[in-house]
């Protein structure tokens, strides 16, 4: 019986640190998620600008699809 609870014990610490390792591994994917946000921001926020300055520069009367 102590065997089998010692087992047990052994099985608990290692599934402990399995977990643990995963959540590290899980906040530096979503910290990863995070930089790529803002990265993905910035550069939405930089292609509304440069679409605001297409506009600006397109002659009167010119038919060219709106920019997406």
């Amino acid at each position: 019986m102590k065997n089998e609870l010692a087992e047990l014990q052994m099985l608990l610490m290692d599934q402990q640190r399995s977990l643990e390792s995963l959540s590290e591994q899980l906040i530096a994917q979503a910290d990863k998620v995070l930089v790529l946000e803002r990265k993905i921001e910035w550069l939405q926020s930089r292609l509304e600008r440069f679409n605001e300055l297409a506009d600006q520069d397109k002659p009167a009367g010119d038919e060219r699809p709106p920019h997406y």
